[in-house]
């Protein structure tokens, strides 16, 4: 996943929105007996407690650092957003599924008014347009002249990309869920009510997958963007002091957090001490991302890789 990351604010009004969102599709869900209904109600359940989940993660991977955890909480966040994939499958996807194929097998007669699900799922899109213009904006700041879907594939910040995700899948889950609704009010044909709540969930399982698949790498241990890497290499090599890299590692420990480490061939200097502070204060003085470098001096015929 490439930007800095994030305030909170992508975060707060996807909750106020989808919080909102939920008790007017319940109220819908109520009147309509629409699996379709119960479908988005559940989904945007499932998304105001994952807005929770990353709100904890944000708040705890700012904590600094301690004698247990000496590189920080960066990779709380990396946890949370994982924690948010889960829910996303197993509390959107696996029920909307099950839901409409239960129904699809199991059809009964449903003669109640879907004039609540065409407002309230109009009025969602417009909730939802707003809460993911707030991401896409935010979005749009870390990517910079780069695009949104390089920022979705490279970025280290998986708050903000789980909100933008879970933004975008709600409001193709809303057009979808009208369309169903549509059809099977114009037609009388549940079964079109029941496939929609298939399809959402089906739409809910790629959206976990994906972030599932993404957040999976940076907890591994991914490294810093490649343009980074780049810059701090070319720092280091910038003044008399080095004369070959070795080895050369950066590590993502968090969306705000960069650790480097560097083995180094010196060249003659009278003190090897204070020429390692020259190289490692360049380094920290390219991006307030890099927390720590570690140098170690090198005497070896090995080449950097």
């Amino acid at each position: 996943m490439a930007g800095n990351g994030s305030a909170p604010g992508p975060l707060i009004a996807a909750f106020f929105g989808n919080l909102a969102i939920t008790i007017l599709k319940g109220i819908a869900t109520f009147f309509t007996a629409s699996p379709a209904m119960l479908a988005e109600t559940v989904h945007s359940f499932a998304d105001v407690s994952n807005q929770v989940l990353l709100y904890v993660g944000l708040k705890r991977s700012t904590r600094a650092a301690d004698e247990q955890h000496p590189l920080g909480y960066g990779k709380e966040a990396y946890f949370w957003a994982f924690l948010v994939s889960i829910m996303i499958f197993a509390g959107g996807a696996v029920f909307s599924i099950y839901e409409g194929t239960h129904r699809l097998l199991n059809p009964v007669e449903n003669d109640a008014s879907r004039m609540w699900a065409y407002g309230v799922l109009s009025g969602a899109i417009v909730f939802e347009g707003i809460a993911f213009a707030v991401a896409i904006r935010e979005l749009r700041k870390v990517a910079g002249d780069r695009g949104v879907w390089w920022a979705l594939k490279e970025s280290r910040e998986p708050i903000l990309v789980t909100v933008v995700l879970e933004d975008a899948a709600a409001m193709l889950g809303l057009v979808i869920a009208l369309i169903g609704v549509a059809l099977a009010d114009y037609t009388g044909i549940e079964a079109f009510d029941a496939a929609t709540s298939i399809v959402i969930g089906l739409l809910l399982g790629a959206i976990a997958f994906v972030l599932a698949r993404e957040v999976h790498s940076l907890l591994l241990g991914e490294s810093a963007h490649p343009d980074l890497r780049q810059r701090i290499l070319t720092a280091i090599n910038q003044g008399p002091e080095v004369e070959r890299v070795v080895d050369f590692k950066t590590i993502q420990m968090g969306a705000h957090s960069v650790f480097v480490m560097v083995e180094a061939a010196m060249s003659d200097v009278d003190d090897v001490a204070a020429s390692i502070e020259k190289v490692e204060a360049r380094i920290l003085d390219l991006d307030e991302t890099i927390k720590q470098v570690y140098f170690e001096p090198q005497s070896t015929d090995k080449v950097l890789a």
